[in-house]
């Protein structure tokens, strides 16, 4: 990717290594979100977004 060997092996990371920054932020928004809303808005805001991101 790089033509330096050191930016190139800096560069690369466990494939888990996103699940670990991105799970742990999306179950806290997600827990501050639910609070707010019933369950009913809760659901609805899910399956928005999901319909939203694919």
């Amino acid at each position: 990717m790089f033509d330096s060997d050191l930016l190139d092996r800096l560069s690369r990371v466990h494939p888990t290594v996103p699940l670990y920054i991105f799970v742990p932020a999306i179950v806290v928004l997600f827990t501050v979100g639910a609070r707010r809303l019933d369950t009913a808005g809760t659901i609805g805001l899910v399956i928005g977004g999901y319909l939203f991101w694919t």
